[in-house]
């Protein structure tokens, strides 16, 4: 829930209180990709909301059937365990290996602060800030980073620093 209120409350944080239920009830009817069942279907056997329903006029033979709350969790127990089976096999281990290089994109830990002023919450702001441009390495893994028009941030080790991933489509 902490995620997504850092993404949702992030611009607008004097107004988080009232997203809070929306959050909430985003969270509890989607789907979980590790159980692939809601939290309301598996906690409450609800019916999984589907929101296609009011605009496509479904029959009955076309709604989901709800099936016994023991078989669901049943499923779900099965899948989380076919899933944990899978993790094991892929044998990742330690951290990726990511070398910075120049004129790469980075993102930089940042410590949020708290403006009462302006009204910003730390715990919504973003862990990261950025991107920056590597414009300078410097052995013993020390990277000088800079804004896009080269003004200079300053000089920080690679454990601060987090490779930027552009989103695909993007510039």
């Amino acid at each position: 829930m902490e995620n997504t209120a850092k993404i949702y409350c992030h611009t607008t944080q004097k107004k988080w209180p009232e997203l809070i239920p929306k959050i909430e009830s985003w969270l509890n009817t989607t789907i979980s990709g590790s159980t692939g069942f809601t939290p309301v279907e598996l906690i409450f056997n609800d019916i999984r909301p589907d929101i296609f329903s009011k605009i496509l006029n479904k029959t009955k033979e076309q709604q989901p059937n709800n099936d016994e709350l023991q078989g669901k969790i049943t499923l779900a127990y099965l899948t989380l365990k076919k899933k944990a089976a899978k993790r094991k096999r892929r044998k990742q281990f330690g951290s990726t290996r990511w070398e910075p290089e120049l004129n790469e994109e980075a993102l930089l830990k940042c410590q949020p602060t708290s403006d009462a002023a302006l009204g910003l919450t730390a715990k919504f702001m973003r862990p990261y800030d950025g991107p920056w441009v590597i414009t300078k390495i410097i052995p013993s893994s020390c990277y000088e980073i800079s804004d896009k028009d080269g003004k200079i941030r300053g000089t920080f080790h690679k454990t601060v620093l987090k490779k930027y991933l552009r989103e695909p489509g993007g510039e």
